[in-house]
């Protein structure tokens, strides 16, 4: 693929010569500076734009694509060794790339939630980022008979972890019947 950029700044650069040489010297220099210096901050400007369209289309994928939570994309993203939108950019690359790419991606995640859950503590995907509170802990720490709310808390954090949001909400709602 041929670089638009580059090959504008040499067209430019040998209609600047040419102008050098027919011309006089310090007026078609001048001329020939400022028109690269224009040519350049015209590339420079769509390079920026459509690397903002891929990233926006990568976020935009990875959200509509309903399958994976800002919890995942931490997960992933502690993995990776990258932000969590990075990580979600990542994933929406691998979600447009199909279904070959997606099979990566799963087989990633399950390999990142196996790291997250090494940790006897893990602390990604927070109790209180699923706003819940302290009264929860205390719930499913007595329906799960944990020794207190710490330990139904981390609890709640592994099925967090591995995507299982619904049976700590279950849990819950059988803890407050």
């Amino acid at each position: 693929m041929l670089n638009t950029k580059l090959f504008s700044l040499f067209i430019t650069w040998f209609i600047s010569t040419v102008l050098i040489v027919a011309a006089t010297p310090s007026k078609a220099a001048a001329q020939a500076a400022q028109e690269i210096e224009n040519l350049s901050a015209i590339a420079d400007n769509s390079a920026e734009i459509l690397l903002a369209q891929t990233l926006q289309e990568k976020l935009d994928a990875f959200f509509s694509y309903g399958k994976y939570t800002y919890c995942d994309a931490k997960i992933l993203g502690n993995y990776w060794g990258q932000s969590v939108v990075d990580a979600k950019v990542l994933m929406g690359q691998k979600i447009l790339a199909g279904e070959r790419s997606l099979a990566y991606l799963e087989q990633y995640q399950v390999d990142a939630q196996v790291q997250a859950l090494s940790d006897p503590e893990p602390s990604i995907c927070f109790f209180y980022e699923k706003g819940y509170t302290y009264d929860d802990a205390v719930a499913l720490a007595e329906f799960w008979f944990k020794e207190s709310p710490w330990e139904a808390k981390l609890q709640a954090e592994k099925n967090f972890i591995l995507g299982k949001d619904e049976v700590v909400e279950n849990a819950l709602r059988l803890a407050r019947r």
